[in-house]
């Protein structure tokens, strides 16, 4: 169900126990990403880009989404 938020850009990863997460690349305004699990879906976003001072990854995402398992 991911796929229909997928944009060109954006790209799939996996968590430590097998959930499909979303990375949403084409987003211009946060660092995000997508996952559903138990039945819920999770939108983890940081911040708005433009005014950041500090740059994001996918990583810094992923790690925030382990910690919630």
């Amino acid at each position: 169900q991911l796929n229909f938020f997928k944009a060109n850009r954006d790209e799939f990863y996996t968590l430590n126990d097998g959930t499909e997460v979303l990375y949403r690349m084409s987003d211009p305004l946060e660092y995000g990403i997508i996952f559903q699990k138990d039945g819920l879906q999770y939108n983890i976003g940081i911040g708005n880009k433009k005014y950041l001072k500090k740059k994001f990854t996918v990583h810094h995402l992923l790690q925030i989404a382990e910690l919630m398992n």
